[in-house]
């Protein structure tokens, strides 16, 4: 591993599900110019050099790449899965370790054209009428992960009986190039988790074809679930065990031709500020599912690893206002949805989900720390 490579934890705060992390090795064996993220013990890190050129196309571009987008590309994502999905009612084993090819056939199309689009600007946020992190996002509830794995289930599968099932979308219609690249930026998620969304489904067919409980059929990867469904022993207890084993790490931040490189002490509880100053009680929560699942306090501030595309929809749903998360930076999702809706944040505040929950906090935003207040 030369160069320098850093932890993707905007993305994925946790270990990657064995399903997951064997997927992201069988693409970039296959597609290396496309996916050049690596998986070590479990974690994912992308070299240093992907982030691609800050650079805005001309606004008719723009315009072109997002009516592509909302037109063609996303639709034509749904029909493939509409399309496997049907297969998959009457597949028997055997065929189902060929949609499992299919489905990963699929999700490298979705990446070829994930990567024709727009970069995401470097500006700090659009200004529109309507939260861009919003638009069209309970459209596509049904295959928006909780996080980024394959085994994450979907928002639409945590939102029985919450708030997200009132919820409805706000369209937008920008038209300057901050805003249209910015909103491209943010559809793009819905396009990336229609990509994965036909691999999952592959799984939980599967599950139900080996009599395998839908937790633990996650553990497989894919090359080694086509082989169970073409009857090799799935050796479950191993696998859980390494899978639990590598949870509990904590990886470095940031690794230097293969070593880990040191933090700096001064970083800790310290993070891109956004919003006015708030004080209250800190509620942690480790994921969207558990955020979901036991909504905070009114007044609480969250804290939690990162905060995804997804996030957005969930905050607005259970009203949080004040909110800390160990990764992401001035640029990242967990920033733009902070501004645009109007919360108060500290962003990649390294150590905030070590704080015991019940400890009232002051979230600075004038100086950037959060502050705990002695017991």
């Amino acid at each position: 591993m030369p160069g320098l490579w850093r932890l993707d934890g905007e993305h994925n705060p946790a270990a990657l599900s064995p399903a997951h992390a064997g997927l992201v090795r069988r693409l970039a064996r296959e597609r290396p110019a496309l996916v050049r993220a690596r998986v070590i013990a479990g974690w994912l890190y992308e070299p240093d050099q992907l982030t691609r050129a800050d650079r805005v196309s001309d606004p008719a571009a723009l315009r072109r790449a997002l009516h592509e987008l909302r037109t063609r590309h996303i639709p034509e994502a749904r029909a493939a899965l509409t399309a496997l999905e049907h297969q998959l009612r009457s597949a028997d084993r055997p065929a189902l370790a060929t949609l499992v090819d299919h489905a990963c056939e699929l999700l490298r199309d979705v990446l070829e054209r994930h990567a024709a689009l727009p970069a995401r600007p470097s500006s700090l946020v659009a200004r529109t009428d309507h939260p861009l992190c919003l638009d069209a996002r309970v459209a596509h509830l049904d295959v928006l992960p909780a996080t980024w794995d394959i085994a994450s289930p979907t928002l639409l599968d945590l939102s029985h009986g919450t708030a997200l099932a009132e919820l409805r979308d706000l369209p937008t219609s920008p038209t300057d190039e901050l805003a249209l690249a910015t909103l491209i930026g943010e559809l793009d998620d819905h396009l990336f988790a229609l990509g994965l969304a036909p691999l999952r489904r592959c799984y939980l067919r599967a599950a139900a074809a080996l009599d395998i409980a839908d937790d633990d059929i996650f553990l497989l990867p894919p090359d080694t679930l086509q082989a169970v469904l073409r009857g090799a022993s799935p050796e479950l207890a191993p696998r859980r065990a390494e899978h639990h084993a590598r949870a509990r790490l904590f990886p470095p931040l940031q690794l230097f031709a293969g070593l880990p490189v040191p933090g700096r002490s001064d970083d800790l509880l310290h993070g891109v500020a956004i919003g006015p100053v708030v004080e209250g009680p800190l509620t942690q929560r480790r994921d969207l599912a558990a955020l979901l699942a036991e909504p905070p306090p009114p007044g609480a501030v969250l804290a939690i690893p990162a905060l995804t595309a997804q996030a957005a929809v969930v905050l607005r749903a259970l009203g949080v206002r004040a909110v800390c998360c160990e990764h992401g930076g001035a640029m990242s999702h967990a920033a733009l949805m902070a501004r645009e809706l109007g919360l108060s944040a500290l962003i990649g505040c390294r150590g905030c989900t070590t704080v015991p929950t019940g400890t009232w906090v002051r979230l600075d935003t004038r100086t950037g720390r959060l502050r705990v207040r002695p017991s």
